[in-house]
């Protein structure tokens, strides 16, 4: 468990060496130049997630007062000309504002976690201001590049844009086939086919967004461990959390407190979980029998998908938790080997199982720390 966030180890925190922020300056500049090539692709994103970490500590290697540490984004300008010159897009308009939204999205990643840093805000807050300042960057660069394209930005001309975009998913789902008294016969039908393709293009806001935050954390994860190799993981805000475990006394069953402090760690609330618990609701009550998707139940599965990533992470963490040699017992052992089975079985179920174990989890541990607290 957690209460508020402390301050007291940010007054003076050890900045970068010279020849330290020289080589921040050029490999930054290098992974952005890669990375613009294919900024979501498999092989880039690593590129991607390494720049914004670096350009994170980058500017929190200076004093709160130095004029560098904004100046840093100044490093966008000649991270475009390298980009522009490694992958010439001539006067294609399209193709330039996909370059320069490839190039930005690391600076993208990286200021809001600077602002949130600066501002002894949560590591929570940081990865949910990133990954909306993301989704922002490339809904916007999606809508100009729609805009040059078909010279309108209407729901007709967009769902036109969608079609050809879930093209390659409908000629997948086609391809499933079987063998039935000598004829081969499609898996799925056109019925069949068209209902998924259109509950893919209902959920896509959801499905970005939590790609955006998985993004938004492995940066939040790689600034720490980048910080700490320059030992400066004092820029991080600290939580003081307390454990408690049940133990069986002599004189009858009691519970054992233990503080600790927490650098920098992801803290969920108790609206947020009763939220998500609602929004699963809706999405399971308001679901089409015909395989249709309605308004309603679009909305609630989006904020479900958008939401998944935290709550799944919250079940690890917990499962992780039992096994760390303070509270092992069957439970967790059993909670283990069920997702370990699920792997294999049927990776979503695994996902769910994961996320129940995490707002559970979240809605205890936010309950102790009122009990605790002191009144």
């Amino acid at each position: 468990m957690n209460n508020k966030i402390s301050d007291d180890n940010n007054n003076n925190p050890p900045g970068l060496k010279k020849a330290a922020r020289i080589v921040f300056y050029a490999v930054i500049v290098l992974l952005c130049c890669v990375s613009s090539a294919n900024p979501l692709g498999f092989v880039s994103l690593p590129f991607t997630v390494t720049a914004a970490a670096l350009i994170i500590n980058l500017s929190l290697g200076y004093d709160k007062k130095d004029p560098r540490r904004a100046a840093v984004f100044i490093l966008i300008l000649p991270s475009i000309a390298a980009s522009l010159l490694l992958y010439p897009v001539g006067t294609d308009k399209i193709a330039l504002t996909a370059s320069l939204a490839a190039v930005l999205f690391p600076y993208v990643l990286a200021l809001p976690i600077i602002l949130c840093l600066r501002h002894r805000t949560g590591r929570t807050a940081s990865i949910a201001s990133a990954a909306v300042a993301s989704l922002l960057l490339w809904f916007a660069a999606g809508a100009l590049i729609h805009w040059l394209s078909y010279s309108a930005l209407d729901a007709a001309s967009i769902g036109k844009t969608l079609d050809r975009l879930l093209e390659p998913l409908r000629a997948y789902l086609a391809g499933f086939t079987y063998e039935s008294g000598g004829e081969t016969l499609q898996y799925f039908s056109e019925a069949d086919i068209e209902n998924l393709v259109g509950y893919t293009k209902s959920v896509l806001l959801g499905t970005a967004a939590a790609i955006m935050v998985v993004i938004a954390y492995f940066v939040t994860l790689l600034t720490r461990l980048v910080a700490r190799s320059f030992d400066r993981e004092s820029i991080f805000p600290v939580t003081r959390r307390i454990h408690v475990r049940r133990i069986v006394a002599p004189d009858g069953p009691t519970a054992e407190f233990r503080r600790e402090d927490v650098v920098w760690r992801i803290n969920l609330d108790n609206v947020t979980a009763f939220i998500y618990i609602a929004s699963y609701m809706a999405s399971v009550l308001l679901a089409s029998p015909d395989g249709g998707v309605s308004v309603p139940g679009a909305t609630a599965q989006n904020l479900t998908i958008m939401l998944t990533p935290g709550f799944v992470y919250a079940g690890i963490r917990e499962i992780m938790a039992g096994f760390g040699g303070t509270r092992t017992n069957l439970s967790g052992c059993l909670t283990f080997a069920a997702a370990a089975v699920l792997v294999f079985i049927n990776p979503l179920m695994l996902v769910i199982l994961l996320a129940v174990i995490g707002v559970v989890s979240t809605i205890r541990e936010n309950l102790r720390i009122k009990q605790i607290k002191p009144r």
